[in-house]
This record gives structure tokens, C-alpha cells and sequence, in this order.
């Protein structure tokens, strides 16, 4: 009998998921949020991924139906719905359900679990996230394909909280081979790769967000030696942040490279240059970029949070936001994840790191890195 997964989100990663893990033999249930499955219809349901057709069945707008047909809830939709999401879900969960989010690291799992507690809802859910999405894809609107341009290669894995990780981590790794497991929270949220790779790449092309230029590919006319020299600024204050917390503080070449999105070249320039996945991502100089704004709300705003509160000095951060919201005319910090949202205030490192580490009720398995298969 083919395991059951169910998938939450109709986007791209949606999209590639419900398309891979049918391909690879799972029983996919794809829930659609917004009651919209025309992009299924045009082929009878299915998905054009990796130039082939796919068909997950059922897809279903009843989301108790997707809910009850399995425990293991993978979500994929934009990080800005999790609460939503969480109301929306609360009154079909079950104990033995496994929801993780796939996608950047935005504390997605502290936000659905801190919702689930003001529902008052008493299912014990296992809840856990990604840094980043287990596709890199590119969606044609015009023929409905979704184009595979990277299996992530390193997907770090945190359940909120830690006590939850080690049953939790075999499972996913039975449906992601590439997973490996983070510190905590905090290491999933800090390696967010959203903010080297997109937010300061196009702040520092202010020009293009005025002008109407179909031809501008950020990493093949937008990156200059200034530019790389702001996105390296980016990841030393990312990882003054990471060691403050005890974390591993790689940088951002190695993490290209052992996630897949970039070959290990002598320069980062030359890195995010030759990159065969970055050339063919569409992005856009616009605050119509879905990924530009979640790098922003979700990404910056909480790193320069968590920065004051351990006292480390971020200016290249402080400054993308400054003049992101300058440029944009948004509030970005009053839009965006500010800590005290999600119950932190003046915390130190040890109370950071001990809040994602509460200890569960339950006695955790012996530890091992094995695949466990997910029931």
C-alpha cells in the first residue's frame, strides 16, 4: 500500500511536491485552498513536472477530507496564511497528525503551535519546519509546467520543540532522503537563504524597481563587486547572530554549494554567476515579489530582532531594512515577524535557546538516523 502524504498549497512547491511524491510512489491527497483546481483540469487533473505528466489524486477543497487522509500534512503555502492556516485546519486535527512546513525558515512551526494553543486546541501535534523547500522550481503560466531546477541537496529539519525531533526527523527522512537535523528553531530560521540570495541582490538595484525592463536578470546583469560585497556584509551579521546562539556559522558559498543552489568556485561572484538554478529564477525588481517581501517580513525583520535582543550590532542589515521600506513605502517592521508577535521579549540567549528546547512529556526514541516510514 503507497504511504499517505497530504499537501497543503496550490503554488510551485505545491505543485512540484504533490507532483514528485506521487511519481515516487506516495498517496497523495492535494488540498487546494483557494477552490481553483483549474490548473489541473487542463490535463484532467494532472501536473506537467519534470516533463512528464502527473496525476495526484484526489484533490480536494474539503480540507477535513485532506486532513483525514493521513497524518503526515506537508504545507507549502505562503508563509503569510501559517495563522490562517492553523484556524483553518484546528477543528480536524488529531493526535497523531505531523504537520511541517516546507519552505524558508520563517518560524513557521512557533507561529502554527502558539495559534493551535490560543484555539485552544488539546490534539497533540507534531509540528516541524525546513530552511528551505525541498524544489527550486519554475512555473509557466502559459502551459501550466513546472520546471524542476534543483532537488535541494541539504534540507535542515527542526520540530518546535526539539524534544519532538528524533521519531519525527526518521519519518521525514523516509519521504526526504536529504534532510538532516537543525540545532533548533533558530538554526532553521537563520539559514534562510532569502535574504543573500533575493533581498540584497535587488535592493541593491534600487533603478530597475522604476523601470519597466523585461531583460534585467539579477544574477547575470545586477551583481557587481559592491553588490556581493552588501550580500557578504549580510551573512558575517547572520552569523555574528548564529554563534551568539550557539550555532554552526557556516557561510553563504558553502551553504550554496551543500544545498545545491551553487558549484564551489573560488568567488562568490563567480558563484552566484554561474549558477544554473539562480540564472533561471524569474526575479523581479517589485514589491509584487512574493519572495522579496518574505525575505524581508520573515527573514530580516526577526534576525535584527533577535540581534538587539543578544546586543550585536547589524547595520547592512538595519539598512536593507531602512531602505527597503523607504523604497517600497512599506512599514516593513510593523508589517513584518517581530518577536514579541510570537511571545519573545528582551530575551537573552539562554532564554532564546531554552524556549525551542522545552522538553517534551513524552520519552524520547533512541536516537538514530535511520528512515523511519512515516504510518
Amino acid at each position: 500500500m503507497n504511504k499517505p502524504v497530504t499537501v497543503i498549497g496550490m503554488n510551485e512547491v505545491g505543485l512540484a511536491t504533490a507532483a514528485d511524491l506521487t511519481a515516487r510512489g506516495f498517496a497523495v491527497t492535494l488540498y487546494n485552498s483557494e477552490l481553483d483546481d483549474k490548473l489541473l483540469k487542463d490535463k484532467e487533473g494532472g501536473i506537467h513536472f519534470n516533463n512528464e505528466w502527473v496525476f495526484p489524486e484526489p484533490v480536494t477543497s474539503d480540507v477535513e477530507e485532506a486532513l483525514f487522509a493521513s497524518s503526515l500534512v506537508l504545507i507549502t503555502e505562503s508563509v503569510n496564511h501559517i495563522e490562517l492556516l492553523a484556524e483553518m485546519c484546528a477543528p480536524y486535527l488529531a493526535d497523531n497528525h505531523r504537520v511541517v512546513f516546507l519552505g524558508h525558515g520563517s518560524l513557521a512551526s512557533i507561529r502554527w503551535t502558539r495559534r493551535l494553543k490560543e484555539l485552544d486546541v488539546e490534539a497533540n501535534i507534531l509540528v516541524g519546519e525546513t530552511h528551505l523547500p525541498p524544489y527550486e522550481t519554475k512555473y509557466n503560466e502559459d502551459t501550466t509546467e513546472v520546471e524542476l531546477l534543483l532537488r535541494t541537496k541539504k534540507l535542515l529539519f527542526s520540530t518546535y520543540p526539539v524534544a519532538d525531533n528524533d521519531e519525527f526527523f526518521r519519518g521525514m527522512r523516509s519521504v526526504y532522503p536529504s534532510i538532516e537535523k537543525a540545532t533548533n528553531s533558530w538554526e532553521v530560521l537563520l539559514n534562510n537563504l532569502l535574504p543573500e540570495t533575493v533581498v540584497a541582490p535587488l535592493l541593491s538595484n534600487l533603478a530597475k524597481f522604476d523601470q519597466d525592463d523585461a531583460h534585467f536578470q539579477v544574477y547575470l546583469d545586477g551583481l557587481s563587486p559592491s553588490v556581493v560585497n552588501v550580500i557578504q556584509e549580510v551573512d558575517q551579521e547572520r552569523q555574528k547572530i548564529c554563534r551568539a546562539l550557539g550555532l554552526e556559522a557556516k557561510n553563504l558559498e558553502r551553504r550554496l554549494v551543500e544545498t545545491g543552489y551553487a558549484r564551489p568556485l573560488n568567488e562568490l561572484m563567480e558563484q552566484l554567476k554561474e549558477s544554473d538554478v539562480l540564472k533561471k529564477k524569474s526575479i523581479v525588481a517589485s514589491d509584487e515579489n512574493a519572495q522579496l517581501m518574505e525575505g524581508l517580513h520573515f527573514a530580516i525583520v526577526p534576525w535584527i530582532e533577535l540581534a538587539n535582543m543578544l546586543e550585536l550590532e547589524t547595520p547592512t542589515l538595519n539598512a536593507l531594512l531602512h531602505i527597503g521600506s523607504v523604497s517600497l513605502d512599506r512599514l516593513l517592521v510593523q508589517e513584518g515577524l517581530t518577536l514579541d508577535k510570537i511571545g519573545f521579549f528582551n530575551e537573552t540567549a539562554d532564554s532564546l535557546i531554552a524556549a525551542v528546547q522545552e522538553t517534551s512529556e513524552q520519552e524520547n526514541d533512541e536516537e538514530t538516523d535511520e528512515p523511519q516510514l512515516l504510518k
